[in-house]
């Protein structure tokens, strides 16, 4: 009989042996009927909160509140992460501002597991702790990542993320708290990368900041830059947008992207009905389909 003093050790060994049978049954989903791969298993991200609520520290997570947060993602550029990977990173559909000196984290754990059943093995959701503390407070914002186009963008940018020790092969996880933690003009290509923006755009932004930083240059909306919005189902404007220079001509690179968005929210928007009351996973096994066949996350590039 197992006595108090072992419990601990039980719960650990149960977890423990519940995430290798996860792991083995996914591994073994991938091998055809003859015995044969049917495609190389893709790298799966481990899933922390799903391991936690089996040791019985963190809370099973909730199909409901998951749900709700899937649902506000689609209405926005998550969307475009969801589907295929246009934008190998979102976020914008939970924030909350944790008190540092207060060790009650209910809703955090609530809501890292909710995103936990939002795992595929193209999928990982989470939550990502901001390094800056404000008036005693931290923010804490739910993301999720494309893991192919993720690991397509990384390997497209390696010279630049191959000094912080970041490969393709790096876990979401790692990938943004160590872009949260890049000196400033760094932090800014990182996020520009990771939200999908054109390269350009991202040259633009940080070459500005510092310009602005050395020389006091004036810049912002219609002094220094416009704005290209591309559309989401709640909005036209302003949330999947990146900055360019005032003359800019919107060229192949803005075209595609946003050709491509467009395509996948005429789907979605064929596609929302038949999405209600539907489990999480069932909702992201149809988004997923959304994309362009011809669409492949993120395009072949020089690498940089």
């Amino acid at each position: 009989m197992t006595t108090d003093r072992f419990r601990p050790l039980a719960a650990s060994l149960t977890a423990s042996v519940l995430l290798r049978c996860v792991l083995l049954l996914s591994q073994l989903s991938t091998v055809g009927l003859g015995g044969c791969a049917a495609a190389p298993p893709a790298p799966l991200a481990p899933a922390p909160a799903a391991v936690a609520a089996s040791a019985g520290v963190a809370p099973v997570p909730d199909v409901a509140r998951s749900r709700q947060l899937l649902e506000v993602a689609l209405e926005r550029e998550a969307l475009y992460t969801l589907a295929g990977g246009l934008k190998p990173m979102s976020t914008g559909f939970w924030q909350a501002r944790l008190n540092v000196a207060d060790t009650d984290t209910a809703e955090l754990n609530t809501v890292r597991a909710a995103l936990s059943l939002w795992h595929t093995p193209d999928l990982y959701a989470d939550v990502q702790s901001f390094q800056a503390v404000h008036e005693g407070k931290r923010t804490v914002e739910a993301y999720v990542v494309h893991v192919p186009a993720m690991a397509a963008m990384l390997h497209r940018h390696r010279r630049f993320w191959s000094g912080y020790g970041i490969t393709p092969a790096s876990h979401p996880a790692e990938v943004l708290a160590v872009t949260e933690r890049m000196d400033q003009q760094d932090r800014w290509r990182g996020y520009g990368y990771l939200f999908g923006y054109p390269d350009y755009a991202v040259d633009f932004f940080v070459d500005a900041g510092r310009r602005a930083r050395e020389t006091n240059a004036d810049v912002g909306p219609g002094k220094d830059r416009r704005f290209i919005a591309v559309p989401v189902a709640s909005t036209d404007t302003g949330r999947f947008t990146w900055a360019a220079p005032l003359d800019h001509v919107p060229g192949p690179e803005d075209e595609r992207i946003r050709s491509t968005a467009l395509t996948i929210l005429d789907r979605y928007r064929s596609l929302r009905p038949r999405l209600q009351g539907l489990h999480p996973q069932q909702m992201i096994g149809r988004i997923a389909d959304l994309a362009p066949p011809a669409f492949t996350g993120t395009p072949a590039q020089t690498p940089r």
